[in-house]
């Protein structure tokens, strides 16, 4: 049995409900994969799986490679690159998913900031088709919270007649525990 605070089987099954099969998505965090292994079961065509750590594409292309089937795994386009510059590679997505922070088990002073997670995050939102999903999975711990401010003073600031915005606390975990938005475009 799966734990209700587990943000990350949340946002999938939120994800399923809502929009179902899509033609593309995006991972603005690729990091180990697990999320973009994830989608891809209602992904028809394309992910574009971004990250700026070399090491984290060339694990997870190591790692996918070996648990997908080669129609799945062909999918994927692996991009080392960092997330504000997910425009210059995909026009149109109906999904868009990240996890902020640093990549467990790989050089902690490389992470996600407040700024260029932002400028991707305004980005996405043009992306974007009608009734699509952006899911952005913040933690704390990682800068004492600065990156989630950020995120929590944007996603408050979009119109509500544009944008549906939730977001998911586990309210009696730890303080530092990830927190979950989940944007939906309505233009």
């Amino acid at each position: 049995m799966e734990s209700i605070t587990d943000l990350s089987i949340l946002s999938t099954n939120i994800i399923k409900d809502y929009i179902g099969e899509v033609d593309t998505a995006i991972d603005i965090t690729l990091g180990n994969g697990y999320d973009t292994e994830k989608i891809l079961d209602f992904v028809e065509n394309k992910v574009y799986a971004f990250d700026i750590q070399k090491e984290a594409i060339d694990y997870s292309k190591k790692r996918l490679k070996k648990t997908l089937k080669d129609e799945d795994y062909s999918k994927i386009i692996f991009i080392n690159q960092t997330h504000e510059n997910i425009d210059e590679y995909c026009k149109k997505a109906q999904l868009i998913i990240g996890n902020l922070g640093y990549l467990p088990n790989f050089d902690h002073e490389i992470k996600t900031l407040p700024y260029t997670t932002l400028v991707c995050l305004e980005k996405s939102l043009k992306i974007l088709d009608y009734l699509g999903i952006l899911a952005v999975t913040s933690y704390l711990g990682h800068d004492r919270g600065k990156e989630h401010e950020t995120l929590e003073a944007f996603f408050k600031s979009l119109d509500s007649k544009k944008y549906k915005v939730i977001s998911i606390n586990p309210l009696n975990q730890a303080e530092m525990s990830p927190k979950l938005f989940i944007c939906q475009k309505l233009f």
